[in-house]
């Protein structure tokens, strides 16, 4: 009786140890969770302020530039009026760029867009334009319409003396536009974004979904945190950035401000917790699923331990066998559990696929499709290809990383990148694939977009000089190198002397001008490249008689630019494939020779 009393003792102890053991284990686990999480959303914030800081600089860089380019624009209008001013100052306007722009003669007195007098001689950004800077006032009430706005300033200098000021213009933006204007639509749905200036007065606001009482952060702080809310001010009176979290209402919110170098302007950047928590749950749920079969494992050793027999042992071993593929599975997923994870069932040809490619795809039923499905969305090459990768798979054992393109509910195709692993059974069959689908359309359109900047001329748009060399070198080595074709170098004459008398921009256009004169002349199948600062590469494609190329290069030559009354010439030199040479550098020393002979030729 005694022997029985203290075996229910024992397993009563150790039901009730491991109970402790792993609801201890759970606790521990929360903590980390929610510590690393507190973690995760400053640094989330953090980042998310310092891009919010960047983008709203950039805007208003843009905004000066588009302000300075006018001001130059008017500068160089000697004589203009008053009424073709505001015409100009009105179609830019008409764009949505600002809500009015003015301009102000040296006595501060402005001419509106819409036809308002203005005094600003008084004005904070009149007198810091009129000392040459281009200046962004604080917060102010307009004088013409009693709207809260901030006004951008920029000089107008005389054209006939760079070092003096002949008026400001002034570009005005609402309070109420002014979010749009400078953060852009590019904002998370959670995400609550405040810019306020140094004593909290919000200057402007973005998804406020009721958050916000006041039209000052302090104040609305106060009443929710009154001892976070005087660190924030003495923080705010040193310039410093942070990061607290506060209850509203009854749930966390996690509060970043930084300055933006504005002024004395901060940007605010509130979260919610729930926000931040949802990119944890699906690890939590895992874990608290690998604990309870854990607990479920325990008791059943316990029970294997007791009895002892063949039914049992039978069912431990299937239970081991399960908990290998399970640890496998978790710990593969551990490790690709970003973006849209997926898992494959190499026997029954199913995919059950994360809920995330649902919300971005919308064309399941549900969360375990057949994977036939996927080739009603993808291009047939990249089907093909993705086919052929995953029988390689199976049979070699590697991972799969590819890219290829998916269609999206909006019927656009998007670039993805898929990375797998295949997993074992006993036997050495190849039994379940793990992986994740990444969206890297964006990271696809910037290497496209810089590709194309790395080929072409920035001022003309037409080849640089690698680009036109190896587009020739190219053709040459390929479908024209049985062909006749001709290269000829064009140069402006004395070009130096544009840009010292007319100015640089003056010369930019030449150069834009002769671009545009020499495409109406030759074909589209022929190449064009700028290889110097006024020199041209022409590749005439199938050239193959003297005449032909003569007639080109006169009516190039012989078209001349006029520009403030100051004629433009051309020199021409050519070189022929294949008896001047059989790639680009041959032809181009061959047609540089003879072009700077005609030039010598024409100075006589």
């Amino acid at each position: 009786m005694k022997s029985r009393k203290r075996e229910f003792m024992i397993f009563t102890f150790i039901i009730l140890a491991a109970g402790a053991l792993i609801w201890g284990s759970l606790f521990e686990f929360s903590y980390r969770v929610n510590a690393k999480l507190k973690k995760h959303a400053y640094q989330t914030l953090e980042n998310a302020a310092k891009d919010q800081s960047e983008a709203v600089n950039m805007r208003i860089e843009g905004k000066f530039t588009q302000l300075n380019a006018m001001a130059d624009f008017l500068s160089d209008k000697a004589g203009i009026t008053l009424e073709e001013v505001k015409q100009i100052l009105t179609s830019t306007v008409k764009k949505g760029s600002f809500i009015r722009i003015s301009v102000s003669d040296i006595d501060g007195k402005s001419y509106s867009t819409d036809n308002h007098e203005i005094d600003a001689k008084s004005r904070e950004y009149f007198q810091n334009a009129m000392k040459g800077e281009n200046y962004i006032s604080d917060q102010l009430v307009s004088q013409v319409d009693k709207e809260k706005c901030i006004i951008l300033s920029v000089p107008v200098y005389d054209p006939n003396d760079p070092n003096k000021i002949n008026g400001v213009l002034n570009g005005v933006l609402h309070v109420e536009s002014i979010h749009l204007q400078l953060f852009g639509k590019e904002m998370d749905n959670h995400d609550y974004v405040i810019l306020t200036d140094g004593k909290g007065n919000v200057i402007s606001s973005a998804n406020n979904k009721g958050r916000l009482d006041h039209n000052n952060i302090l104040v609305d702080m106060k009443q929710y945190d009154e001892t976070q809310t005087t660190v924030l001010k003495k923080q705010m009176k040193l310039g410093k950035s942070g990061n607290f979290a506060f209850d509203l209402a009854g749930k966390t919110q996690y509060l970043n401000y930084t300055p933006l170098g504005i002024h004395d302007w901060y940007i605010f950047t509130l979260v919610p917790e729930s926000a931040v928590r949802t990119q944890f749950r699906f690890i939590s749920d895992q874990v608290y699923f690998l604990t309870i079969k854990l607990l479920s494992i325990f008791l059943f050793l316990l029970a294997f331990f007791t009895f002892m027999d063949r039914r049992q042992t039978k069912r431990l071993k299937e239970e081991k066998e399960r908990l290998r593929l399970s640890d496998e599975r978790y710990r593969i997923l551990s490790e690709k559990s970003r973006d849209i994870l997926f898992e494959a069932d190499c026997q029954k040809g199913t995919i059950e696929i994360g809920d995330n490619y649902i919300e971005i795809f919308n064309d399941l039923n549900g969360k375990l499709i057949h994977m036939d499905t996927g080739k009603a969305c993808i291009p047939e090459p990249d089907w093909q290809r993705l086919q052929q990768v995953y029988k390689e798979m199976l049979k070699s054992g590697q991972d799969i990383n590819m890219d290829f393109q998916i269609q999206s509910k909006d019927k656009q195709f998007v670039w993805m990148r898929i990375i797998a692993s295949v997993l074992y059974d006993e036997q050495g069959q190849p039994n379940r694939i793990i992986g994740k689908l990444t969206n890297i359309d964006e990271e696809k359109k910037k290497n496209n977009e810089l590709v194309k900047k790395a080929e072409l001329d920035s001022l003309t748009g037409i080849y640089n000089r690698r680009t036109a060399e190896i587009s020739i070198n190219q053709y040459l080595r390929g479908e024209g190198s049985n062909g006749c074709h001709a290269l000829l170098i064009l140069d402006v004459d004395d070009f130096k002397n544009i840009n010292d008398t007319c100015g640089h921009l003056v010369g930019d256009q030449t150069l834009i001008d002769l671009v545009a004169n020499v495409r109406s002349n030759i074909r589209k199948s022929d190449i064009l490249g700028r290889i110097g600062g006024d020199e041209f590469v022409v590749f005439l494609k199938d050239t193959a008689n003297d005449e032909q190329i003569s007639s080109i290069s006169r009516k190039i030559s012989q078209a001349i630019l006029n520009t403030q009354d100051m004629p433009i010439t051309i020199s021409v030199g050519a070189a022929r494939y294949p008896g001047d040479g059989i790639d680009f550098q041959q032809l181009y020393g061959h047609a540089d020779s003879a072009m700077y002979h005609e030039k010598r030729r024409n100075r006589r």
